[in-house]
């Protein structure tokens, strides 16, 4: 596959289909400011004004917000980044939607349509599978959750946890004490 584009100051690709949601000028300053990493690739989507990625990201998704993404992450096609904060080493599938106030660490895999809402938090070398829906939810590090996960009532998920595909964890507004994994 042949994408056509070109090179904003010999560092960034942005492809043809690619938007930017701001002028050149201030998307090449931003380049130069070290705002937008070298060797990152703008393949489709869109890219906001306050968007500040690392090194060698690759963004296929639209990301909007204020965006903070370390180095080597890559947003997937057709996902939808509102906002957050996001270690080095992120790798968010397609179609994922992730709300404004949500934090991911570093060594992370969000799974292809997996929603993040409301202040969830995502601890270091977590995997999220596919389908899943969380919200105001926080996740230790060193967590897997299957796919189609769901979250209610603000769970805190322990370091270690290992989730089953399908299902649905129960919290008592944030207590990691009261967590009930229901599995189907």
């Amino acid at each position: 596959m042949v994408i056509n584009g070109r090179y904003f100051d010999n560092r960034v690709f942005v492809a043809n289909q690619a938007d930017l949601l701001f002028r050149e000028e201030e998307f090449i300053e931003r380049i130069k400011l070290g705002l937008i990493g070298p060797d990152t690739k703008i393949l489709g989507g869109s890219i906001g004004p306050d968007v500040v990625l690392g090194t060698k990201c690759i963004v296929m998704g639209h990301l909007t917000g204020l965006i903070r993404a370390g180095d080597n992450c890559v947003f997937g096609w057709e996902s939808r980044i509102k906002g957050g904060v996001f270690g080095d080493n992120v790798v968010i599938g397609d179609y994922v939607i992730i709300g404004s106030q949500c934090r991911v660490g570093s060594l992370v895999q969000i799974g292809n349509a997996t929603t993040l809402a409301g202040r969830t938090h995502i601890g270091d070398y977590v995997i999220i599978g596919a389908s899943c829906a969380l919200e105001n939810t926080t996740v230790d590090s060193e967590t897997v959750l299957g796919n189609h996960t769901l979250t209610e009532e603000s769970p805190h998920i322990p370091s270690g946890s290992v989730v089953p595909n399908g299902a649905t964890i129960v919290g008592a507004h944030g207590k990691q004490s009261m967590i009930e994994i229901i599995a189907f």
